[in-house]
């Protein structure tokens, strides 16, 4: 199938299996001919710099509501003694009806967490900053290796999951990341 044919499915089909089956293909055959241009590299270093920031954020988020619910414990506020803080980083568009949906199918595969009675993983470890996620698609793709560091949510985005090519990185001009933290009490 054609990659018109591909969008035009993915647009229509209901089932979630079928639908992220036409996805993966559309990925590949996106990607297959892909090479990074001066402007995609612009657009790409763009958005992992924003998907690296809102890890930070995150963490630091749910680092501050960990330490405000363990000094409401430790003054006696019984009803807090038992929780979970987790976060996440999700991507929203708003250009095209097909790159929206894409978006909304996609997965980041990233959680930060926090409960009573645990010290928080280290920065490092919960955002996997000990590794440059440079390899596999990306350094076939052009992108110069060794210069940039490429953040864990980037690779997920674009190689572990089956939705965004990187020929989708010229439809995302305009697009939210969005910090999404959950407490349960």
């Amino acid at each position: 199938m054609d990659i018109l044919t591909l969008e035009q499915i993915i647009k229509t089909t209901h089932s979630d299996e079928e639908r992220r089956e036409i996805m993966r293909e559309r990925k590949y055959k996106l990607n297959k001919d892909f090479v990074f241009s001066d402007d995609t590299l612009k657009l790409f270093h763009a958005l992992n710099g924003e998907l690296l920031k809102k890890m930070h954020l995150a963490y630091d988020k749910i680092q501050r509501i960990k330490q405000d619910l363990d000094k409401l414990i430790d003054s006696g506020k019984v009803d807090y003694s038992e929780y979970l803080i987790s976060g996440d980083v999700e991507l929203i568009c708003n250009t095209t009806p097909l790159i929206d949906k894409l978006t909304l199918e996609s997965k980041t595969y990233w959680r930060v967490s926090a409960n009573e009675g645990h010290a928080m993983s280290n920065r490092n470890d919960s955002l996997l900053l000990d590794v440059n996620w440079d390899y596999e698609m990306f350094r076939k793709k052009g992108l110069p290796t060794g210069n940039d560091y490429i953040c864990f949510l980037t690779h997920t985005l674009f190689v572990d999951d089956c939705v965004l090519s990187l020929q989708d990185l010229t439809q995302l001009k305009e697009y939210e990341v969005v910090v999404n933290v959950d407490i349960n009490i």
